[in-house]
Parts: C-alpha cells; structure tokens; sequence
C-alpha cells in the first residue's frame, strides 16, 4: 500500500514523501517465478513493479504517467533495470 506524508522543514519548506512496503511484492513475485508462471510461450508475466519505482522513474525522466503508460520503451526501461531485479518473474528481457 501507498502512503503519502507531507513533511515540514526547519526553514518551513514542505517536502512529499510517498513509501510502499515492497516486501509483500518481493515475495509474490519469488513464489510466481518459481512456479513457472511468466513463462508461458504466447503470455510473459515479467514483473510486478511498486508503483513508488515508476513515481521514481517519472520524476527523473520529466514525463508523466500517461506517457509512462502510451510508451512501451518507458516501461522497458523500468522492467528492464537491475536495480528492480527483485520485481522480475520472468528474468528474460523485456
């Protein structure tokens, strides 16, 4: 679940955090994958990724969610990345 909280600081600026716990995510996608079930040969499921790593990825791209959503080169790079390796049941690229 997706938490937003404004923070406040010392000089009265204010900052939005947003936090998800990922742990239930992680944990789905490690069962799917091991049971074999993004590999069906005309049907990938290749992750499941918390939507904080797409707010991430808009914020430091510039685009918004609509574009996230119309591009799929967007959504490659996002499924594609490293970093979020966690997220994959299907490790093949995307």
């Amino acid at each position: 679940m997706l938490q937003t909280r404004m923070l406040e600081g010392a000089d009265h600026s204010y900052a939005i955090q947003r936090t998800q716990d990922v742990e239930p995510i992680v944990n789905y996608t490690r069962e799917m994958a091991a049971i074999g079930s993004g590999s069906a040969p005309d049907l990938k499921h290749a992750a499941e990724i918390p939507m904080v790593f797409v707010e991430q990825y808009l914020a430091r791209t510039g685009i918004s969610f609509a574009d996230f959503c119309a591009a799929p080169d967007h959504i490659r790079a996002v499924v594609n990345d490293p970093a979020l390796a966690a997220f994959r049941i299907w490790k093949g690229r995307v």
